[in-house]
């Protein structure tokens, strides 16, 4: 019996001693992984006295019957290069200590990136047209990436517009605005799941300033001649250049008006001239077809005596930021007067010649600046002298925004109709002109605001320089005026004009200022908005529409309807049949005509599916000449 006891105790000591000795090799622990480029580093603690650990990986859905891969090394890490983006394992780590045996497992989970595209870059930029280049992340390796890509105009919310996917490196993408901002991004596809987009930003050319048109010269003598030509929309300054007609070599001025009086010509000599309009530093435009004038001959100067008195009581009246009226008495036995004038800096003077009235009213002058003229009579037996000089100032009445934010997309009234972007500098003198009946009433016109980025709250003001004093600051100059409008849609407006106006061209100026812009006034600066200026023409015939007329106008434009607004592209419009609409135009924010068409019924069908996302201008016209403008919003 004491045997048998002794057998067991001994049987138990050794279970013990087995179990104690297969339990020195330690469980991994501390399990860590890194990714460096398509490389990848898993670590562990070391474990004593093993002599080399096993590491096993699988997908992370998968048991451990299906391994991926496997590998025994002798350290407590290992290095594996070119993984695999995208990847999900689960891996594990068993240490192997020889006689003793192994460990246990211990796991941990592992997950690859699908790594961003790297150096974005848009080259080939043109008005409607750039190329996209992006290049393979690192961590590719060897794998052959695949790439999805889109893009849209930057700072407006506007979705984002596919371009597909491929494994090239760069897309050449069309169908641009000229001078706008977009944003593109960049995916790479990986074999489990896409990865994060990679963004970047470019700007169009803008468009090419345009070619200017030239006028007749007037003013020419055997000496001088006048050089007159149209203005160029955005244009701040003309380069004019002419030469005699045998020579090869330009004469050059420069000039911010639309026109130059050129002295000491030849008498009896052709001579070309040619102007070119300078929008920006880097927008200038070309020249302008060649024009032709040919000075007379020198005239036959024949001393006369002096039968006529020079003019006294000179005046100026009408004074204007950019216009004045020369005024004097007028002088017994006279037939006709000369006036010279010029800015009182200047030396020289510019000449009118035949004015046969005793007043002479001239525009284009320079705002906020010092002018002198005279005035001499002429009679039949020959020419007084100069009257002495009299000086005066334009008015300086000037109006400029911050329009980096917002600006004036659309003003229309009666003939005028214009669109536009944000204005250089914040300010325009469009040169447009309507006719507007004195003592008339209900003179409609609409208004409307661009963004960029956000809509906020504008006020709006009209104001019109009834007594032409260039201030626009006088009671009732200001027509119409309204306080902060939360929106960005077409502001419909109505006004009337005195019937103490005087008929005649008066200058017209629209202020839109951000809502908080301080007090709102015709000659505010450094706020943030825009201001145009146009001209109406004052007159005592009447040309508007009856009462009734106006009334269908009015009810036409509260009850058409657009559905559904914004859309995708493609918009249904019901027009009252009172309107009897006969045409329709679409135009883009920047004055493009995108569509023309005639009106068969009273729902018409706008298809804008294949145009950029962005805001687009209905303009619905009646049979009897009037207009309906609605705002269409594409994403």
């Amino acid at each position: 019996m004491k045997k048998s006891t002794t057998i067991i105790s001994f049987l138990i000591f050794f279970s013990l001693i087995s179990s104690y000795c297969f339990s020195q090799c330690p469980t991994p622990t501390n399990l860590q992984s890194s990714m460096v480029g398509p490389s990848a580093t898993f670590t562990w603690d070391a474990v004593p006295n093993a002599t080399s650990y096993t590491v096993d990986f699988k997908y992370s859905a998968y048991d451990w019957n299906f391994i991926e891969y496997s590998e025994t090394v002798t350290t407590n890490s290992l290095y594996l290069s070119d993984v695999m983006q995208s990847l999900d394992l689960t891996w594990r780590v068993i240490a192997n200590c020889g006689a003793t045996g192994s460990s246990n497992f211990t796991e941990a989970s592992f997950t690859s990136p699908c790594a961003l595209p790297v150096n974005l870059s848009t080259t080939n930029i043109t008005q409607n047209t750039a190329i996209l280049n992006w290049q393979a992340p690192a961590a590719l390796g060897n794998e052959t990436g695949a790439y999805v890509y889109a893009y849209r105009p930057a700072g407006v919310g506007a979705s984002w517009i596919p371009l597909g996917n491929s494994t090239n490196l760069s897309f050449p993408l069309t169908g641009l605005v000229a001078g706008v901002t977009y944003e593109w991004c960049v995916n790479q596809i990986c074999a489990y799941y896409t990865g994060d987009p990679a963004i970047s930003t470019f700007t169009t050319l803008p468009q090419p300033c345009g070619v200017a048109s030239l006028w007749l010269p007037n003013q020419i003598t055997s000496s001088q001649a006048n050089l007159r030509w149209l203005s160029v929309p955005n244009a701040t300054s003309y380069l004019v250049e002419y030469k005699a007609s045998t020579s090869q070599n330009w004469t050059s001025y420069n000039t911010n008006i639309l026109e130059k009086l050129i002295t000491n010509l030849s008498p009896s000599t052709q001579y070309e001239w040619r102007v070119k309009a300078t929008c920006t530093a880097t927008n200038v435009g070309v020249y302008s077809g060649t024009g032709l004038f040919t000075t007379p001959a020198a005239p036959i100067v024949v001393p006369v005596p002096v039968s006529c008195g020079a003019p006294s009581g000179l005046t100026i009246s009408n004074l204007g930021n950019k216009s004045a009226t020369f005024g004097w008495a007028a002088v017994p036995n006279a037939t006709s007067y000369t006036l010279q004038y010029n800015l009182a800096s200047n030396a020289g003077w510019l000449q009118v010649t035949g004015i046969s009235g005793t007043t002479y009213t001239r525009s284009n002058l320079q705002i906020g600046a010092n002018y002198k003229f005279k005035v001499k009579a002429v009679c039949g037996a020959g020419s007084s002298s100069f009257s002495p000089d009299f000086t005066f100032s334009t008015l300086n009445c000037v109006s400029a925004g911050d329009n980096s934010a917002e600006w004036i997309d659309l003003f229309s009234l009666g003939t005028i109709y214009r669109t536009s972007g944000a204005e250089t500098g914040g300010y325009t003198n469009t040169g447009l002109s309507t006719n507007l009946v004195i003592g008339s009433t209900g003179n409609q016109g609409q208004i409307s605001a661009g963004f960029a980025g956000s809509v906020r709250n504008q006020n709006y003001s009209v104001y019109i320089d009834f007594n032409r004093n260039g201030n626009y600051s006088d009671a009732g100059e200001r027509v119409y005026g309204t306080g902060g409008l939360m929106n960005a849609n077409i502001q419909n407006f109505t006004f009337s004009i005195p019937s103490t106006a005087t008929a005649g061209l008066a200058g017209l100026r629209v202020v839109m200022a951000k809502n908080g812009s301080g007090n709102h006034n015709a000659c505010m600066e450094n706020f943030q908005g825009e201001t145009e200026d146009y001209n109406v023409n004052l007159t005592v015939s009447s040309s508007r529409l009856s009462a009734e007329n106006e009334a269908i106008t009015n009810n036409s434009k509260e009850i058409i309807t657009v559905f559904p607004n914004p859309s995708s592209g493609l918009f249904k419009v019901n027009i009252p049949s009172n309107f009897a609409a006969e045409s329709f135009s679409v135009y883009g924010v920047l004055g493009k005509l995108e569509i023309s068409k005639s009106v068969e019924s009273n729902e018409i069908e706008v298809d804008l599916r294949s145009e950029p996302a962005g805001i687009y201008l209905l303009n619905i016209q009646s049979k009897s000449g009037q207009k309906i403008i609605k705002k269409l919003w594409k994403y």
